[in-house]
């Protein structure tokens, strides 16, 4: 009776276990072409575009107006590969960014409204930073997320925006090895 057992047993369980390993083979492998195209796409830039113009040595409403509508343009333009807890960011960017515009050229944006700008802008490239850092360590890239999100928040100017919690838990994101 067993001998029964164990010839329908056997041949079904090694069915049933390929079919499960190709499977998960199968989904790990669209995820990781997802985080490659999300980091190709938009990540990337973005820190191409921080890293080449220095972008951490001020704020963003002391560079120049075009670079500054480049860089907005480039961090809202790839909303689909935007993680969705940085929407909520991202909301706020827009809206800060929307404030700080003057209406007509001769109007001059708010103080309180540029401080708001400048640190709607910081938080979500701080996010974005950890964001492209481990999908880094995921695709096994070089990590220049790294260095540029070390100099962001080795700018004392700009720390100042980040409440001390999100500091510690950017500070752990930024030396883990993995």
């Amino acid at each position: 009776m067993w001998d029964i057992i164990a010839t329908y047993l056997v041949p079904f369980l090694s069915i049933a276990v390929t079919y499960l390993c190709a499977t998960l083979q199968a989904n790990r492998s669209e995820a990781r072409e997802a985080l490659r195209g999300s980091y190709e796409a938009y990540y990337r830039p973005v820190v191409e575009l921080l890293y080449s113009c220095r972008l951490w040595e001020c704020s963003f409403s002391q560079i120049q107006p075009g670079l500054q509508l480049s860089l907005y343009t480039l961090l809202t333009s790839a909303v689909e590969h935007i993680h969705e807890k940085d929407l909520h960011c991202l909301d706020q960017l827009t809206l800060a960014f929307m404030d700080a515009r003057p209406d007509h050229l001769e109007d001059e944006p708010s103080p309180e409204a540029l401080s708001r700008l400048d640190a709607a802008v910081y938080h979500y490239i701080i996010r974005t930073l950890c964001r492209s850092l481990q999908s880094e360590r995921l695709l096994h890239r070089a990590r220049i997320s790294r260095y540029v999100l070390s100099r962001y928040l080795e700018n004392r100017g700009s720390r100042r925006n980040l409440p001390r919690e999100e500091e510690r838990r950017l500070a752990r994101v930024l030396w883990r090895r993995r």
